[in-house]
């Protein structure tokens, strides 16, 4: 998770780059456009994650209830 919260900040920053370049936003656009193409890739890879914390929170819940 932390890598893909880099690569969005990575992204935001991105957009941002201020430079003598005429073309530097275009590029920062479109390295942001990358990086997010890149993270959308990965999200069938956070909701597998998610679903394991849910099945982690509901065998620690069931351990817990059952005392």
């Amino acid at each position: 998770m932390d890598e893909l919260l880099k690569m969005l900040r990575d992204a935001f920053h991105s957009v941002g780059v201020v430079s003598g370049d005429p073309y530097s936003p275009a590029k920062g656009i479109r390295r942001a456009l990358d990086i997010t193409d890149a993270l959308l890739a990965r999200l069938p890879e956070v909701h597998e994650e998610r679903k394991r914390h849910v099945a982690a929170c509901a065998a620690f819940r069931k351990a817990f209830a059952n005392g």
